[in-house]
């Protein structure tokens, strides 16, 4: 029996009822996508205009500024205000919209209605919602470092494989408190990563340590001076800093603990490579609540709760410098970053006649998070940071603790009438954009070590000291090798 194959074409309608252009993705469409996280924010980016670069979080929308993009989550702004304009702020979500709290996101990117509020781009996001029927679901991601290859570069160095044990789970549930009047949804929205990361520290060779510098002289080969010694014999101080030496002598100990692999700089600089441990959580809790006063009049209200909690933070480089620097002076040398953000929209709609509805609303978001949150800012001996010289990596400049809030307060009302064919909006908005931040800085001073321009040592390099070192810039490479254990304070 022959088959019948049957093609119906059908004309794209025009739309006449407004001019902007947008696109929604609702219900299974978000939670089918093959998303590589469970962020809803990342649908967006998957939509046409969106462009970036390093990340979600540094993209922009049809070329236009950081600025002009506004993120909402039941008509109030989500994003951390303070970063807004600048590279990476503007899809930084301060309230993280999450794939199964979310009913649908809009993206309007052209011929917004005033109603829209500010941004010439607007990616709106609508919290689920319960119906007259319960319904649920529950949902396990995991990511295992066992089932990952090492990376070339750990190969290279010897060591392991980082740690990468990603858990997020959760369950969601919603229907009614009673039928046709209250219903309730609630997700709950976990994630855990324990993990690793590698760090590539910048340390002295063992003879540096001692005062040994090596160098390429005229004759093409290699030569090593003592420059503490060198220091004696005219004159000068040439014992080291105890301190100082300390220190060094500490991370050099870690080259036969096994924990660390050495690659070499240069002649007189090694790199030290090591996997710091982390661990993260975070936990996304949501309810919304509807209430139908009447058949013309609704009350919603969402909350939204989310913690976030690393230790130590690796994103800001809070963790450890070197392996077993974890305390100082017997005082935490790691911190954290945590916080806990929260969001409260509330809405009123009322049918006032078939053709007239208002729609008032009212939120509120914030909360402070902390940078550095755990470190005890008083480790420093004499209550003093001290840099090292050469890029090398001190254990003795660490991060100040820091903390910041941008809260948000938002009113609008709207008021949607149908005359005819046309139909007109009225209303108002009143944001409120608050910014309060706290953070140390250079109530901790930072010492350099070095050599001055105007310090006599300088007498000791010259175009003939030391011997055979290249002439056309003896007294810039012996400047710039100041060994900690010979600089001065400055």
């Amino acid at each position: 029996m022959p088959a019948a194959v049957e093609v119906q074409a059908e004309a794209t309608p025009v739309i006449t009822s407004t001019t902007a252009i947008s696109t929604t993705v609702t219900g299974r469409q978000i939670t089918e996508l093959p998303l590589p996280t469970r962020e809803a924010l990342d649908l967006a980016f998957q939509m046409a205009g969106a462009s970036g670069g390093g990340g979600v979080r540094y993209s922009s929308f049809d070329g236009l500024p950081h600025g002009a993009l506004n993120l909402t989550i039941d008509g109030i702004n989500i994003q951390d205000n303070l970063l807004k304009s600048a590279s990476g702020g503007s899809f930084y979500a301060y309230i993280r919209p999450r794939i199964d709290a979310v009913d649908e996101v809009t993206v309007s990117s052209a011929g917004n209605a005033a109603n829209t509020g500010e941004g010439a781009v607007q990616i709106a996001f609508v919290t689920k919602r319960g119906t007259n029927a319960w319904h649920g679901g529950g949902f396990w991601y995991l990511r295992n470092n066992a089932l990952n290859a090492n990376t070339w570069f750990n190969n290279t160095n010897g060591l392991p494989r980082q740690i990468l044990k990603l858990n997020q789970f959760g369950s969601r549930i919603g229907g009614p408190i009673r039928k046709n009047k209250l219903f309730l949804f609630f997700v709950w929205d976990d994630f855990r990563l324990p993990n690793a990361i590698a760090r590539n520290r910048t340390v002295l060779k063992p003879g540096a340590i001692a005062g040994d510098f090596t160098y390429k002289g005229t004759d093409g080969a290699n030569h090593t001076v003592n420059v503490l010694q060198m220091a004696g014999a005219n004159g000068f101080r040439s014992t080291p800093d105890a301190n100082i030496t300390t220190l060094l002598k500490k991370i050099h100990s870690l080259r036969s603990g096994g924990q660390v692999g050495i690659t070499s700089l240069d002649l007189f600089r090694d790199t030290m490579s090591f996997n710091n441990l982390g661990k993260q959580r975070r936990y996304f809790p949501t309810t919304r609540l509807d209430y139908a006063i009447t058949d013309k009049m609704q009350l919603d209200g969402e909350w939204y709760y989310q913690g976030f909690r690393s230790f130590p933070d690796t994103l800001n480089s809070c963790d450890r410098t070197y392996p077993g620097f974890e305390m100082l002076n017997g005082k935490p040398a790691e911190g954290g970053q945590n916080s806990n953000r929260h969001q409260s929209p509330m809405a009123f709609r009322w049918t006032m006649t078939p053709r007239m509805t208002n729609e008032f609303r009212v939120g509120e978001n914030g909360g402070t998070v902390v940078f550095a949150g755990g470190m005890d800012q008083t480790l420093y001996p004499n209550n003093t940071r001290l840099g090292f010289p050469l890029s090398l990596t001190s254990p003795l400049s660490l991060p100040r603790d820091s903390r910041r809030n941008s809260p948000i307060s938002t009113i609008s009302d709207t008021l949607a009438w149908q005359k005819g064919k046309h139909t007109l909006n009225y209303g108002f908005t009143f944001t409120r954009l608050s910014n309060w931040d706290r953070s140390i800085g250079t109530a901790v001073p930072l010492a350099s070590t070095g050599i001055t321009s105007n310090d006599p040592i300088n007498s000791l390099f010259s175009a003939t000291s030391p011997a055979r070192c290249p002439t056309t810039e003896p007294f810039r490479r012996w400047s710039r090798f100041r060994p900690p254990s010979l600089s001065r304070c400055r």
